[in-house]
Formats: C-alpha cells, structure tokens, sequence
C-alpha cells in the first residue's frame, strides 16, 4: 500500500489502482509477464509512459533487473 504524501490517497503500490484492502491486487502474474515483455520491447518513449503509469521498479520486478542500469 502507498499513501500519496499530497492528497492521502491509498493505493496498490502494483497496478497503481485504488487499494484493494484484503483482496489481492488486480494485477495477476500474467498481466505483469506482459508488462514486463511489452516494456523490454517498447521504444523509450513508450517505456516511459509504462514507467509513469506503473513505476519502473514494479515493470522491472522479477526480471532480473533492478531498475538502475541503463536499457
């Protein structure tokens, strides 16, 4: 769960989505596989938009990679 510091709102720290409280994320391991494969073949401008809408660390979380190496 994340808690944005400007307005307090609760949110999944995954998808990004509203906090689904008990209930598990609405990203499931597949959606995130796809993710993570439509990222590492995007151009940078479409990384760049996954990386606002999803975090880069999220994207990159069980690929190997830690987000702080240059793609």
């Amino acid at each position: 769960m994340g808690i944005c510091s400007s307005c307090n709102f609760a949110f999944c720290t995954l998808c990004r989505l509203t906090y689904p409280g008990v209930s598990p994320c609405k990203v499931t391991a597949e959606k995130l596989i796809d993710l993570q494969n439509e990222y590492l073949q995007a151009d940078e401008d479409s990384k760049r938009i996954l990386e606002q809408r999803y975090g880069k660390r999220v994207i990159l979380k069980g690929t190997g990679r830690d987000g702080k190496q240059g793609m």
